[in-house]
């Protein structure tokens, strides 16, 4: 088996996720305790060829990590462990050297209502519209270019995961403290219980992109189930 150390971060890793750009060029984006945000690609399908082709300082090393983290085509999301939360534009110049640390370019600063960020994640059909949830058991909808949130619903007990339906920008499935998986209109704040899987938190979930009725459910006790579950919600 294959298999490549990337010395991309000097303490843990928050997030790291593959993703497909729109030049068709696959990336591998990485955030990190230590406040970075690398991104590299793999050169001519060999994981010993992978190499970091940007990296940014979005934190303060040592003191402010980065405790969750998003990408788009156009921006990606940081949430700051101190509860900040802002968005800044991917990077596209070539001929940068592999240590050289870019700034980010700041698109917009948010304002929270929680020092405990939960989740971030943009919506997949529609990627200017993001989400979070906050510790505090809420969830705040955004657009990229305002500051405020669009919509503020208040869930009835603490979200541990969100994942965002994959057919209507309107739903999103969250995973609570629990072990419950929920579902969540956004246009009503209508929610309703689908199915308990657990009694502990449900830490990972994830919908299959081909076979959209079917979720992948991990737990903090490191119990994996897979799952179909209900269709979203018609609005």
């Amino acid at each position: 088996m294959s298999m490549v150390s990337l010395e991309w971060h000097s303490v843990a890793v928050s997030e790291s996720l593959w993703f497909v750009r729109s030049d068709h060029r696959v990336v591998l984006i990485t955030a990190g305790k230590d406040g970075y945000v690398c991104v590299g690609t793999m050169i001519s399908d060999k994981i010993k060829f992978t190499q970091r082709i940007y990296r940014y300082l979005v934190g303060i090393p040592g003191k402010v990590g980065i405790r969750c983290f998003d990408y788009s085509n156009r921006h990606f999301l940081v949430a700051l462990e101190n509860g900040k939360i802002s968005s800044h534009l991917c990077e596209t110049t070539r001929n940068i050297k592999e240590d050289q640390v870019l700034e980010a370019v700041k698109v917009k600063t948010y304002n929270g209502y929680s020092l405990m960020i939960e989740n971030i994640q943009f919506c997949h059909k529609n990627s200017t519209t993001f989400i979070i949830t906050q510790f505090d058991s809420t969830i705040l909808l955004y657009n990229v270019y305002q500051k405020d949130p669009q919509k503020i619903i208040f869930n009835r007990k603490l979200i541990t995961r969100l994942c965002w339906s994959l057919e209507n920008e309107f739903t999103v499935y969250v995973g609570e403290e629990n072990g419950e998986l929920t579902k969540i209109n956004l246009t009503n704040g209508k929610t309703d219980s689908i199915k308990k899987f657990t009694s502990c938190d449900i830490i990972a979930m994830n919908i299959n992109p081909k076979r959209k009725n079917i979720i992948a459910i991990g737990t903090i006790q490191g119990e994996i189930y897979i799952s179909k579950y209900e269709q979203p919600f018609k609005t």
